[in-house]
């Protein structure tokens, strides 16, 4: 049975795009949030209790600029590859298209390895390109078989899709 829904996030933040890290980390569940225009994390021993997230673990921020300049937020929960972890994210540019890249995370979650200069995937079809708000692919899923990414994705706020992509092609870009 389903107990009834309650915020992680705290009141009066802007905090939005929550993601689970898949495996604890020690006894901790680590979970991703945006607060204003950064990835944070915070680690919380349990879901059910209703304890909120409360603090911004720093992971990931805007890089001015660039095609993620200014915010980026998790785009689907963290794939495991070996120890480290394989984060897909949005970024949004000052000009507000929403593109997605991937970055290289180590084994606690939270450390930064490698990002990817450019975006993996960015709103190129015309389906893309317009709808409820123009210029945005967002992702919420990925999914590996093999050495296939499956990235599950809004287009213009107005359709679904999948994209497919070489994972070893990724893993190489942050190589």
């Amino acid at each position: 049975m389903w107990s009834a829904p309650f915020l992680l996030t705290p009141d009066n933040v802007d905090d939005k795009d929550l993601a689970l890290l898949p495996e604890k980390i020690g006894a901790n569940y680590l979970l991703y949030h945006r607060v204003n225009n950064q990835i944070c994390a915070d680690l919380l021993p349990d879901l059910a209790s209703g304890k909120r997230v409360s603090r911004c673990i720093e992971v990931i921020g805007p890089r001015r600029g660039m095609w993620d300049g200014e915010k980026v937020g998790s785009a689907a929960p963290p794939l495991k590859i070996g120890d480290k972890w394989l984060m897909i994210y949005h970024g949004v540019s000052r000009h507000a298209t929403y593109r997605l890249g991937a970055a290289l995370l180590g084994a606690n979650g939270t450390t930064v390895l490698a990002r990817t200069a450019d975006p993996i995937f960015e709103p190129l079809e015309d389906y893309e390109k317009r709808g409820e708000i123009a210029n945005v692919v967002f992702s919420c899923g990925a999914v590996v078989r093999d050495d296939m990414l499956f990235l599950y994705y809004g287009a213009a706020d107005k359709v679904i899709g999948v994209a497919t992509a070489s994972l070893a092609h990724i893993l190489d870009a942050l190589s």
